[in-house]
């Protein structure tokens, strides 16, 4: 089922130019209900009354399966400072919750204007510069499946005339992507993040 996205969400997200940050939540690091809030940006960020640190902190791989659910993502943090390790020393931080949150640097203000992923820690390795973490979209003592959306940077996630595309005209094809949409004029509903960097594919 398509997530609800605020209007405001919508409409930054499908600029060509502007400033996705990733915030980082990672749950109950030591099992007393501390949340470590980390940013992948070059200051500090200040969301939903958090406040998220800048630090070297990114996820990078991607995979899914036939069916397209995403079962995995590789989330690497800066071990430099020994912080993570402290913790994964002292509480391993295995079945750890992580949220991965996408926000607009324009658009702090307002809490509904983000769009949160939730993951757990399934294994992690470390060196003396990296902590790499395995996230799964699968908690497997509760046996649950979290749905996934993609996020693809110039390919359309929503059904031609559905009601998330909401294209009413006359054509009757679309291929999906970026470019197609803006020939339709509905550039303001696409289902995709052209503002994301291509490098990665975030889901």
């Amino acid at each position: 089922m398509p997530r609800a996205l605020s209007d405001v969400f919508k409409e930054e997200k499908n600029k060509l130019e502007n400033q996705p940050i990733f915030l980082y939540q990672i749950l109950n690091v030591d099992n007393a209900g501390t949340v470590l809030y980390l940013a992948n940006f070059d200051e500090d960020i200040v969301f939903a009354s958090n406040t998220y640190s800048k630090f070297p902190i990114a996820h990078e791989k991607v995979s899914e399966d036939s069916t397209s659910i995403l079962n995995q993502v590789t989330l690497k943090i800066s071990n430099v400072n020994r912080l993570i390790e402290g913790y994964l020393q002292g509480y391993d931080l295995r079945g750890c919750e992580v949220n991965i949150v996408l926000v607009f640097k324009e658009n702090l203000a307002n809490d509904d204007d983000s769009l949160k992923d939730i993951f757990f820690i399934d294994s992690y390795s470390s060196s003396e510069t990296t902590v790499s973490f395995n996230l799964s979209s699968k908690l497997d003592v509760l046996e649950v499946v979290l749905p996934r959306r993609k996020y693809s940077r110039l390919h359309c996630s929503w059904i031609f005339k559905g009601n998330e595309c909401g294209y009413s005209g006359g054509e009757t094809q679309c291929n999906r992507t970026w470019q197609r949409c803006n020939e339709l004029a509905n550039s303001s509903r696409f289902g995709g993040f052209p503002s994301l960097k291509s490098r990665v594919v975030y889901q």
